[in-house]
């Protein structure tokens, strides 16, 4: 996203590591807040079936956090949890 633009990613990279505003990796930057930090955000509306995937996704994963002791998933291109 900021490829090109070093000095401005070394900026926002140091904003998000600002431990006196966020407390911990998993406080939440929704898209109004990474905007005004400089990221480039694009929204889709709820009625959109991404958006409904993904907050499916979220919503699996918040069941399996809270009833295991998984701490952390990863997702690539070849590698994803499936929930059905």
């Amino acid at each position: 996203m900021l490829k090109d633009d070093p000095v401005k990613a070394a900026e926002i990279a140091k904003k998000l590591c600002d431990v006196s505003h966020w407390l911990t990796h998993g406080m939440v930057i929704d898209a109004d807040e990474a905007t005004r930090l400089g990221i480039r955000v694009d929204t889709i509306e709820r009625s959109n079936p991404l958006w409904q995937e993904i907050w499916y996704l979220h919503c699996c994963y918040g069941v399996m956090f809270r009833s295991s002791n998984l701490a952390k998933v990863f997702e690539s291109s070849v590698v994803s949890l499936l929930f059905e």
